[in-house]
């Protein structure tokens, strides 16, 4: 039996967190500038690290990936390319009026996810810097 007939659009649904993740190659001056440290994970500090996304987009865009993320929507993601038939999944959460909250919406879809997004003007979309250097996230 094909698997594209045995599934529905709308038949797995979610609620989450959705996060942009911003995705770049970048060099050492990069890290030592914001003090990121290697191999780690930190929240991003509203005022120690005011520009940083925008100078990873402006100065890494050749190689820069946006990619919808959060654990939930990145399962949804991951189901979703199993099952192959678009729409299966479905993924509800809240982003900002933003470019970055089109753009993740604009990624989700070309996934095959269908999204339900409440768009709010009080906050901002979450997002996610991951600088790569060499081997090291």
């Amino acid at each position: 039996m094909n698997r594209q007939t045995e599934v529905e659009e709308g038949m797995i649904f979610s609620l989450g967190h959705p996060l942009l993740d911003i995705i770049a190659d970048v060099d050492q001056d990069f890290l030592e500038k914001w003090k990121l440290p290697r191999n780690s994970a930190i929240l991003a500090d509203p005022i120690k690290h005011d520009g940083l996304y925008d100078e990873m987009v402006s100065k890494y865009s050749k190689g820069i990936k946006f990619i919808p993320g959060g654990a939930v929507q990145n399962s949804m993601r991951i189901a979703q390319w199993f099952l192959v038939k678009p729409n299966v999944c479905v993924f509800m959460g809240c982003i900002g009026d933003d470019s970055e909250g089109r753009m993740m919406e604009e990624k989700a879809n070309e996934d095959g996810v269908k999204t339900i997004y409440e768009i709010t003007k009080e906050a901002k979309t979450g997002t996610c810097a991951v600088a790569i250097n060499g081997i090291n996230r």
